[in-house]
Parts: structure tokens; sequence; C-alpha cells
């Protein structure tokens, strides 16, 4: 895989390009700007995974440093900003990420109803009102259920694609192993034998084991 792009903005700086390997982000390659904001970046991979940038302006902020993306074999075209490097980047090239940020942008929406919830609770909580506790309690079971059965739905409608799996095994830990076991065995073989379609068979497998 080639990551390859431009840092609007950035003139000095150093960009890693890191992965999870045994529960830890590690360096796969990097890169030292100084003057020329363009990057390429590379790594070997067995499957289509999720990788992190993580860029250094050597200013002491590490806010808004740390891009997420689905990698794929070949090459991915990552642009962004220097003052935005997280929130504004256009990552093209991986048909993964593509509906990963699809997943994720309705998954936004889910947590943005849940703080509002949350903040409704408290407000509650305050003037002592039991009666609306308990609606507001039920609304986040709800809520929960909701976000639940859309991943669900997310991992059945994109079952031909790595992040199926890997969603699976992010969003979906508490899950029904009944249900799991069900989604994981509509995957196709090379699914299944993706990095995250292994891990989701181990998960699953050991979810099973606990609850017998």
């Amino acid at each position: 895989m080639l990551v390859v792009g431009n840092v609007k903005g950035l003139k000095k700086g150093t960009l890693y390009l890191k992965r999870m390997q045994d529960s830890t982000l590690i360096n796969v390659d990097s890169i030292v700007i100084d003057g020329d904001s363009n990057f390429t970046l590379g790594s070997d991979l067995e499957s289509p995974e999720v990788f992190y940038l993580h860029l250094d302006k050597k200013d002491g902020n590490a806010v808004n440093d740390h891009l997420l993306f689905f990698g794929e074999k070949g090459t991915i075209t990552v642009n962004s900003k220097v003052d935005a490097f997280d929130t504004e980047a256009e990552v093209v090239g991986s048909e993964n990420h593509t509906k990963f940020e699809e997943y994720r942008s309705i998954i936004r929406q889910f947590n943005d109803e849940k703080l509002g919830l949350i903040k409704e609770q408290f407000e509650l909580t305050k003037t002592n009102d039991t009666s609306g506790l308990r609606k507001n309690i039920e609304k986040q079971e709800y809520l929960l259920k909701r976000r639940y059965r859309y991943s669900a739905q997310f991992v059945n409608l994109n079952k031909a694609l790595e992040v199926a799996p890997y969603v699976l095994l992010a969003d979906m830990p508490q899950g029904n192993p009944k249900l799991l076991d069900s989604l994981y065995n509509m995957f196709p073989e090379n699914i299944k034998n993706s990095t995250y379609g292994k891990g989701a068979s181990e998960f699953i497998k050991e979810l099973k084991e606990v609850i017998e």
C-alpha cells in the first residue's frame, strides 16, 4: 500500500504511518516535512485494515493530529490541512474507507443523540423528576438498541468488504453470540480469511465459551 498526498499549510513536521499490532500502535513508516508538504508513505499488508496518520507539527499541540483511515493494497490518496488534519481530510482509493466513513457519519448522529439524552438526564436529576428520569432511561435503552441494529445491518449489507468484520469487532463486542455468529457465517471466504475476519472468528468463539 502506498499512501500519497498533501498537508496544505504544513512547513515543518513529521508524518508517521501507524497500525495496531498486538493492541499497540506502532510506526510502520515516516517522512520528515521541510518546506514541501507532499508526502509518500507505504506499508505491506495482508488484507485491508485500519491505519493511522500521525502528524507531529513540533508545536506541542497534539489536538487534531491523528487521522484514522481504512487502508488497502494499491495507492491511497490523503489530502488535508495542517490546522484541520483529522476533520477536513479527503481519502480516495479505498472502498472500505468510503463505506467506513458512511458508517461513522451515522454513528456520530447516534452519539450526538446520546449526549443530548445524558444532558437531559442530568437536568432531570437536579429537579428530582422521577417520571422524566424513567422515560429518559427508556429512551437511552431504545437508542442503544437502534444503534446496535444499525451496526448489524451495516455488517450484513457490506459483508463482502473487510470493514464488515472490523465493525463487528469494534462496535458489537457485547452482542448476542448467535447474531454475531450468524453475521460472521454470511461473510465470503476471503473476508473470513482477512485480518479482521480471523479476529471476529476468534472473538465469537471465546464469547461462546464464556457464556457456555
